[in-house]
C-alpha cells in the first residue's frame, strides 16, 4: 500500500494522506471524507469562497431575509455588521485545483 498526499494547488492547503492503491484511490478517499456536514460562518467562510471561487449564503435577520449567492464583497460587508450571519457549506465540495503526490511510507 502507498501513500499519496492531495493539496490544493491554489492555496497549498494540504487535504490529507491517503493510504491506497493507486492515486485514483486516493482521490475516492478523499471524496468520501468531504460528504460530511462542515458549515463554515464568518471569517473562515469568507477565506474559503474566496480561495475556491464560491458564492456564499447570508442567515435571515430582522432587517432582510435570507440570501443566497453573495459575492466576497457583500459578504465581507454583511459580515462586519454580524459575522454569524455569512456562511457556506463546504460538505461535499472538493476543491478544483489539486494535486497527488506519492510520499514516502515508513518501513513496516
Amino acid at each position: 500500500m502507498t501513500h499519496y498526499a492531495i493539496a490544493n494547488t491554489t492555496s497549498g492547503q494540504s487535504l490529507g494522506i491517503y493510504a491506497a492503491d493507486t492515486p485514483l484511490a486516493a482521490y475516492r478517499y478523499l471524496l468520501a471524507d468531504a460528504g460530511g456536514d462542515t458549515i463554515l460562518h464568518g471569517r473562515e467562510a469568507i477565506d474559503y469562497a474566496e480561495r475556491e471561487g464560491l458564492t456564499l449564503h447570508k442567515h435571515a435577520d430582522p432587517t432582510e431575509d435570507a440570501r443566497d449567492g453573495l459575492t466576497i464583497d457583500e459578504a465581507e460587508d454583511v459580515a462586519a455588521i454580524d459575522p454569524a450571519l455569512v456562511w457556506i457549506d463546504r460538505g461535499g465540495h472538493i476543491p478544483r485545483d489539486l494535486v497527488i503526490t506519492e510520499v514516502a511510507t515508513p518501513d513496516a
